[in-house]
């Protein structure tokens, strides 16, 4: 087992200083140097991706990827087949304090066509799958909702329709997947006056509403509100559009599924899905790749022809975005719960271990072994020990080993024991 040294990112979407998950986890790690608690610390990278390479911690200047190509034994034979002496995965911790771009990640083809045309902005050739699992409440606008969900807000506000629909909106809902093509490649393709002036009206509508303490709450008709929590997408939307002012993404909320992850619930990110992270911490696995197609909520640059070009436009349902485990045996007192995608490139388990037990598993792949564990009881500590098949035992306090991460080579058998310490 090898302690990595790993990357952090300061995007501006992510919280603040002491407020980010990742912040904590660098500071935890010993790993602070230069960190400033005026900055935005967004990601945490654990892997080989060129744009956030891991190092060893006991030798800085050796990098994970040069460390795998001359020790590619690590990786077991499986993944050596399929996919060379390369780590095929990019695990990372995220710490979201607003919205993230309105996005997709392309397939494994259209990648290799993005990274030909454009190299600057497609940094690889790699498609991009991933899974989200939440830490804390996570909230997410995730693929585009059912068609008759979409035809009522169009039908209840004027505003959207004009700029979006060019039919009538009342269309047969057996149209749908054709019709939420059109329907948000119009809006997409909207001129920027128009998306200006539609998200102030809206705005000033749901704010006057708001305010009309005598009148009956806003509702919108033919949406049921079981189905849609209705005053929450509004309050989203106000946000948005104050954090974005006039920026096309707002609109989104319209569309997509708004979801809120308790913390171990988890989704699936097929490509051309579309999606945008809103708030919250989770851990994200996905194939080595950083491909990402923006076109709304961002500064960066937005390729809105090419996102409106790969995007799934079949509705789904917010409960069927929900990636469930499946829990493995264990022996009592530890929950392993296993998160198994429909690709090759990874998979996630999660361990928890609830008092003085050792669950073992016995590793077929390389894996990055990550210990999140957050909470500690009043006077006592909380030691974890992770044992290797050769005997090498970590002994630390929980404030190093929450933020510690180890490479495990494959056919390594692993055991976690929690105690509790009253010294």
């Amino acid at each position: 087992m090898l302690r990595l040294k790993c990357t952090s990112q300061c995007y501006e979407w992510g919280k603040v200083g002491k407020s980010s998950a990742v912040y904590q986890l660098l500071v935890s790690s010993q790993n602070s140097d230069g960190l400033r608690s005026t900055n935005p610390y967004a990601e945490l990278w654990m892997g080989t991706h060129p744009s956030g390479p891991s190092h060893l911690w006991d030798a800085p200047s050796v990098c994970l990827a040069k460390h795998i190509q001359e020790n590619f034994a690590c990786l077991g034979t499986p993944c050596l087949r399929h996919f060379g002496p390369q780590l095929p995965f990019l695990f990372k911790v995220l710490s979201v304090g607003k919205a993230l771009s309105i996005q997709a990640h392309p397939t494994k083809e259209m990648a290799v066509r993005l990274h030909a045309e454009q190299p600057d902005i497609y940094k690889d050739d790699n498609h991009k799958p991933e899974m989200a699992i939440a830490l804390t409440e996570f909230e997410a606008l995730l693929g585009f909702r059912p068609y008759h969900q979409i035809l009522a807000f169009m039908a209840a506000f004027p505003e959207l329709a004009q700029i979006a629909s060019t039919e009538d909106p009342s269309v047969k809902a057996t149209e749908g997947n054709a019709s939420i093509k059109e329907m948000y490649s119009n809006l997409m393709r909207a001129p920027t006056f128009r998306i200006k002036c539609t998200i102030k009206l809206l705005s000033e509508r749901f704010i006057k509403a708001s305010e009309a303490v005598c009148d009956p709450p806003l509702v919108v008709p033919n949406l049921d509100p079981n189905e849609v929590d209705f005053p929450a997408l509004v309050d989203l939307f106000l946000n948005l559009s104050r954090t974005f002012p006039g920026d096309v993404g707002c609109l989104s909320v319209f569309f997509f599924n708004y979801l809120k992850l308790k913390p171990g619930e988890a989704i699936f990110l097929a490509a051309n899905t579309p999606h945008a992270y809103l708030s919250g911490d989770c851990v994200e696995c996905m194939a080595n790749s950083d491909n990402v197609v923006r076109a709304g909520l961002t500064p960066k640059f937005k390729d809105v022809e090419r996102l409106l070009e790969i995007l799934n436009y079949i509705p789904t349902t917010p409960d069927s975005l929900l990636y469930p485990p499946h829990l493995r045996p264990t022996p009592e007192g530890v929950v392993m719960e296993s998160f198994v995608p429909p690709v090759s490139d990874f998979a996630v388990d999660a361990i928890r271990v609830s008092f003085a037990e050792v669950v073992s598993s016995f590793l077929f792949t390389l894996a990055c072994f990550k210990h999140t564990h957050t909470h500690t009881h009043t006077n006592q500590y909380l030691n974890n020990h992770a044992l290797a098949s050769k005997g090498t035992v970590l002994d630390a306090d929980v404030s190093e080993l929450m933020s510690s991460v180890y490479l495990v080579p494959q056919r390594q058998l692993i055991s976690l024991q929690k105690y509790i310490s009253l010294e």
